[in-house]
């Protein structure tokens, strides 16, 4: 840099600093920092976008504060009644003077504050964002006319961040319109550093943002220019220019379900503190669901003739009345619809079509529904082929659900024994009356349809780990015996292939012998006739492979610890005898697709698994660990 641009460069900077110390410095200590902050709340979705008030989708949301002199020192919010949540940050001091344009002369002049251009310049105090005064422009001809705080810059250095931020409200604005502008001061002149995009039309106070970087190396100042470029008005309010980082914010995700209030407000570094403000938020973003107590039954004519009932539940909105319908198929999920008639087959189909249903107490927002159809005729008793019936309902959110149920479809029993799912638990029907199982229900989804407990022990959104599988075990457990067939005596074994169990191979003294063993079997297990144990006895099957049972099997004995796929009809499912597993069963996947024969599915499971505690006891020896427990008192 040669002398003379030296010289001035250092001339220039003294000025500057004379300038910000006699005037910037009174000016704040006139505009002494006594008002608080201002926060502004913005969401997305940016307004409900379900049905009555209610968002289907969480939102997220942004807590964004500004403070005209010392800058924000913390913002607080809380959700309901819960404990309040802080996010400090550092001093950050404005950076423009007479931000809120509180000084001049009530009429055209601000303080500090220079105008250019042909428009008429207001200090307006009939429209004001911030404390009682805005800077307005009105303007009749399409011409460039602005605010400016140039005389009274903002002191920078080349390479630092700068953010502006400035709050703007527009009226009837046509041509190019409104907008915020950074320059850069240099001893060389200024340099446009940043841009806001025109605001056209009437928009209510929005916030304008601009952030850039000083690139010259003279550079010792910025300014903005708040203008109109075109006919019409805009008013201009709470300007703060801050190095960045400035962004005084804080994200956060609303996303519990139900009726809910967020507060927050901000405080400034002289402890100013805003009022709280409030956003009232009703969120849903599950569909109805729990649907339960299926039953059919039927009131004279043919077997085929039929009502069903189902129950329905929506914890958070309820669900909405008047939108429950049904349709149905007789041709195992073909074609869907009802007949124009529906107790005539012979009547007009309507492919496609829903009737509604009749439901108890359907006031608007009810969490549980009885939904009952009126007799319909599934046309023939061949129950080989499902008849299936669709119920549909909507919440108050808007958000809507359907199932299908099997009319005399197979569904699962359960005694003594948890049932558990990694994803959720669905059975195409559940039987007439009854429980599904006595203990716990786990579903690793938001939903176990057609299950029910008779302790209602029944947990969703719970993720079921297993961590153990074949290899693990085979690692833990003692010596393995190698055998070819399965034993008759206590210990632990492996078959190191496929295993076949038949009843001309499953030993004579099997069903008899008092003993308590673990097989492994390195493959696939197949059971194609009964395999039965002694009450006395217990075996563990730990399998690689897939568990698969034969159609016509009625009981398997033993619990298996399986890492594939569990079947319990692998030769088809229909017209055939239930199965009883008295044991357990952990697998992958459970395929079941046996069904009961004739009209025996609507009171009859298809599978039953009865946990036997005996399983504790016997196989502490081989599966469990020794433990010590010391007590010491001083």
């Amino acid at each position: 840099m040669h002398l003379g641009k030296s010289f001035k460069l250092v001339f220039c900077f003294t000025v500057c600093l004379f300038v910000f110390l006699v005037l910037g410095c009174d000016s704040l200590a006139d505009y002494g920092d006594t008002t608080p902050p201002v926060s502004d709340l913005s969401c997305s979705p940016d307004s409900p976008d379900g049905s009555n008030g209610w968002y289907r989708s969480s939102l997220s949301c942004a807590i964004s504060s500004d403070d005209l002199v010392s800058g924000v020192k913390s913002i607080n919010w809380r959700v309901d009644s819960n404990p309040w949540q802080t996010q400090s940050f550092l001093p950050n001091p404005n950076l423009a003077v007479n931000s809120s344009f509180e000084e001049g002369d009530g009429l055209y002049n601000i303080d500090l504050w220079g105008k250019a251009g042909s428009a008429s310049f207001f200090h307006n105090s009939s429209n004001f964002f911030n404390a009682t005064y805005s800077a307005s422009i009105n303007s009749s001809v399409a011409d460039w006319s602005y605010w400016h705080n140039k005389i009274n810059y903002a002191v920078a250095r080349v390479w630092q961040d700068i953010s502006v931020s400035v709050w703007v409200k527009t009226q009837n604005i046509q041509g190019q319109g409104a907008k915020v502008e950074l320059y850069e001061l240099t001893s060389e002149g200024e340099f446009l550093l940043a841009a806001s995009s025109y605001l056209t039309g009437t928009v209510d106070w929005t916030r304008v943002s601009l952030n850039s970087m000083l690139v010259h190396e003279d550079a010792y100042g910025v300014y903005v220019k708040l203008g109109l470029d075109g006919v019409g008005t805009v008013w201009f309010d709470a300007i703060t220019i801050k190095e960045t980082p400035s962004d005084s914010a804080v994200s956060l995700i609303l996303s519990q379900e139900g009726t809910h209030t967020l507060d927050y407000y901000a405080v400034d570094h002289e402890n100013n503190q805003e009022t709280v403000k409030n956003f009232n938020y009703k969120l849903d973003t599950a569909p109805p669901g729990n649907w339960r107590d299926f039953d059919v039954f039927r009131i004279w004519g043919s077997d085929h003739e039929l009502y069903s009932i189902i129950r329905v539940s929506d914890a958070a909105s309820g669900l909405q009345p008047f939108t429950d319908e049904f349709q149905y198929s007789v041709d195992a999920g073909g074609h869907w619809g009802y007949y124009s008639n529906l107790l005539s087959c012979s009547s007009t189909w309507n492919e496609g079509g829903w009737r509604g249903v009749f439901s108890l107490f359907p006031w608007p927002g009810v969490n549980d529904l009885l939904l009952v159809t009126p007799k319909i005729d599934y046309c023939n008793s061949n129950w080989a082929v499902c008849k299936i019936i669709r119920f549909r309902i909507f919440d108050m959110a808007g958000n809507s659900a359907s199932t299908d149920v099997c009319i005399n479809g197979a569904w699962l029993d359960s005694q003594d024994g948890m049932i558990g799912a990694r994803a959720n638990i669905e059975m195409s029907a559940r039987g007439s009356g009854g429980y599904t199982t006595n203990d716990l229900v786990i579903a690793g989804g938001s939903y176990a349809n057609q299950i029910t407990s008779s302790n209602r022990w029944i947990i969703t959104d719970y993720p079921m780990e297993i961590p153990w599988d074949y290899s693990a075990w085979l690692d833990y457990v003692p010596a393995k015996t190698a055998a070819a067939t399965l034993p008759t005596s206590s210990g632990v074994y492996l078959i190191d292939s496929d295993l076949t169990i038949t009843s001309s191979n499953i030993p004579g003294t099997f069903s008899t012998a008092v003993f308590s063993a673990v097989l492994f079997v390195n493959g696939n297990i197949r059971i194609r006739d009964n395999l039965i144990l002694s009450d006395s006895s217990a075996m563990v099957f730990i399998i690689s492979g897939d568990l698969d049972v034969e159609g016509q099997v009625t009981r398997v004995d033993g619990f298996y610890l399986v890492d594939g796929n569990f079947n319990s009809s692998y030769n088809g499912g229909n017209n055939q005898p239930a199965l009883q597993v008295r044991g357990g069963v952990t697998a992958e996947t459970f395929l079941l697709p046996r069904s009961l024969k004739n009209y025996d599915n609507i009171d009859n499971p298809a599978e039953r698994f009865t946990f036997e505690p005996r399983y504790y006891e016997l196989l502490r020896l081989y599966l469990g660990s020794s433990k010590s427990v010391f007590w010491h008192e001083d």
